[in-house]
């Protein structure tokens, strides 16, 4: 009796000896499947700190010129060299996964990518000044980048190799919103050395003088277009300084109204705070550093100011005196100017300083005229 129940138990035995094969066939699968998704994620990880760090790296390469983009990609390279994916340096074509363009700080604008809902907007490089930002991709993917990803216990699940892909964007480039700006423009050629593209005051600050006269090249501009497009005359100007209203979102690189400048007696009161009477009526502008408008009109000739012009960067300036129509200096309501030389009538004196810090809000975009220091940071 006891071996035909032993001899019954048989079937029992063999059906737990394939439960337990199949259990351990499928513990090793969930294994196999943790085992290379970490080593995907892990590796992905890696390709991240890669295309972060590069992006960052070519960020502060745009100054808005030629050589700053070819600056950029080359440090996109390097740095993503600097880091590896799983054991292998990372490797970029510089040319196709280094973009430039702009970011968009704004949700509204993020209009952009294949769902258009992206804020990064690419950019012909036809005109760096205009880039803002830079995006820089990397994979274990094969082509122009590392080779894809090994996976040891691939034949699992079906696949041996895994492609990985990660990019990222950074913003530089230069003070694009500088939060108020007056609504003054500048020809970059006035305060630009043209051999070097940066800002030619090495000897101290550059002074100019622009008055009434049409070679002194100052432009009243409408940052508030093509949301207002008012013609910006010396009225329109006067308005804008005395009731300093701003919204930044308007000063930014980009088209502007502008028209020659004249008629400086509207303006200047605005700017030192008083009426026509010499009533103080606000605050005085006079030895202020403030953010101007910088526009490429009519360069390297005698500039023009007139219709719809670029605006492809802000400069900070000082006005260090007024004068009226004798020439007289003129400061702040009751305090003494020192003469201005030449005595030019109707004239704002400015003077434009290198190595002044960005403000803290700007967010990069257009060239750094004052200085490099601009703040970079990723931004996706």
């Amino acid at each position: 009796m006891g071996r035909r129940k032993a001899a019954g138990r048989e079937p029992e035995r063999g059906a737990i000896a394939i439960s337990a094969v199949l259990l351990l066939v499928a513990l090793l699968g969930f294994f196999a499947l943790a085992f290379d998704t970490a080593l995907m994620m892990d590796s992905r990880t890696e390709l991240q700190n890669g295309s972060d760090a590069a992006a960052l790296a070519a960020a502060h390469s745009l100054d808005g010129t030629a050589s700053g983009l070819s600056a950029a990609r080359q440090s996109a390279g390097a740095y993503s060299l600097r880091h590896t994916a799983y054991g292998q340096p990372i490797t970029i074509d510089s040319s196709a996964d280094v973009i430039f363009g702009s970011w968009h700080m704004s949700p509204g604008e993020c209009l952009f990518g294949s769902s258009g809902g992206e804020c990064f907007e690419p950019m012909s490089t036809s005109d760096p000044r205009k880039i803002t930002a830079v995006k820089v991709r990397n994979g274990r993917d094969g082509g122009s980048h590392n080779p894809p990803l090994d996976l040891p216990f691939g034949y699992f699940v079906g696949a041996t190799t895994a492609s990985v892909r990660s990019e990222a964007v950074a913003v530089g480039g230069g003070s694009a919103a500088p939060g108020c700006a007056l609504p003054l423009a500048v020809p970059e050629c006035a305060i630009v050395d043209p051999d070097t593209g940066r800002m030619n005051c090495d000897a101290g600050p550059k002074r100019l003088v622009f008055s009434n006269a049409n070679v002194d090249g100052i432009g009243f501009a409408n940052l508030y277009y093509p949301g207002d497009t008012q013609a910006p005359n010396s009225g329109f100007v006067a308005d804008v300084i005395a009731g300093r209203t701003c919204n930044p979102n308007h000063y930014q690189i980009g088209p502007a109204k502008m028209q020659n400048g004249n008629d400086f007696d509207k303006v200047i009161e605005a700017l030192r705070g008083v009426d026509h009477k010499g009533n103080v009526v606000g605050p005085c502008l006079v030895t202020q550093t403030l953010s101007w408008a910088v526009t490429d009109a009519g360069c390297p000739t005698n500039p023009i100011f007139q219709g719809v012009q670029e605006v492809v960067g802000f400069v900070k300036a000082t006005i260090a005196a007024v004068t009226d129509n004798s020439g007289n200096s003129l400061g702040c309501p009751g305090t003494t100017a020192p003469p201005v030389a030449g005595n030019p009538q109707n004239a704002i004196v400015v003077e434009f300083p290198c190595g002044v810090a960005a403000d803290p809000g700007d967010f990069g975009g257009g060239h750094a005229f004052n200085t490099d220091g601009v703040r970079i940071r990723l931004v996706q």
